[in-house]
């Protein structure tokens, strides 16, 4: 499930950051950052494509 996805992408980010000591520059925090992005605008997608339908 979508929701899953981002809860785990977000701790993973969570840790990287740690990990890297606050470095939000760091090559695989931005990567996972842009991912977890890519995550939240399907989810936002699908998300709007529901309340559409639900004022039918």
């Amino acid at each position: 499930m979508i929701l899953d996805q981002i809860e785990s992408a977000r701790k993973e980010l969570h840790q990287m950051i740690h990990i890297h000591e606050s470095r939000v520059a760091h090559e695989e925090v931005i990567e996972m950052s842009q991912y977890l992005d890519k995550l939240l605008v399907e989810y936002m997608r699908n998300s709007k494509g529901e309340e559409s339908d639900e004022g039918q």
